[in-house]
């Protein structure tokens, strides 16, 4: 037979209510230190995963200066073969350019004609020095010479001595 459900007093129900009231709270405690205890665990994997990716990152960081050195010693290394490859270039053009140079004053040496015409001219310049500088005694100053030989060039102040001379 089924007995019909009698309601509880209520200091019954009052003691059911706070067991069951401490049994939800039990069962939030060990929940709330599970989900507590996995989080632990969970930041304790994160870390041992971070710093894991730390070290990874170190290794490709220090691969990747590595590979810069080599990549910058490569580039230089080629830049010196550059460099020497432009040296010789600009050799080589300088070569041409001196031996076109040679060439050139080759083609455009003086004839005899135009070469007595010269030397005719600087035995008259000769000559026309000689003979301004017989007429002068030798000076051990040759500051003093140069300034009388450029004051009688210029204008002469009219009581100049060394105008009264050249008159």
């Amino acid at each position: 037979m089924i007995e019909p459900d009698k309601p509880l007093k209520k200091k019954d129900q009052i003691t059911l209510d706070e067991e069951v009231a401490r049994k939800l709270e039990a069962e939030m405690k060990a929940k709330m230190e599970e989900e507590e205890r996995i989080a632990r665990e969970k930041d304790k994997e994160n870390k041992a995963v971070i710093e894991e990716w730390d070290d990874v990152q170190a290794t490709i960081d220090a691969d990747r200066q590595l590979a810069e050195q080599i990549q910058a010693q490569e580039k230089e290394q080629l830049s010196i073969e550059e460099r020497s490859k432009i040296l010789a270039e600009l050799i080589e053009s300088r070569r041409k350019y001196f031996a076109a140079k040679r060439a050139e004053e080759i083609r455009n040496k003086p004839t005899k004609a135009q070469q007595k015409s010269l030397i005719e001219d600087l035995e008259v310049l000769r000559s026309i020095v000689k003979e301004r500088f017989k007429k002068t005694k030798p000076v051990d100053d040759m500051d003093n010479l140069l300034y009388q030989t450029l004051k009688t060039m210029f204008e002469p102040h009219v009581e100049d001595i060394i105008w009264k001379y050249q008159q």
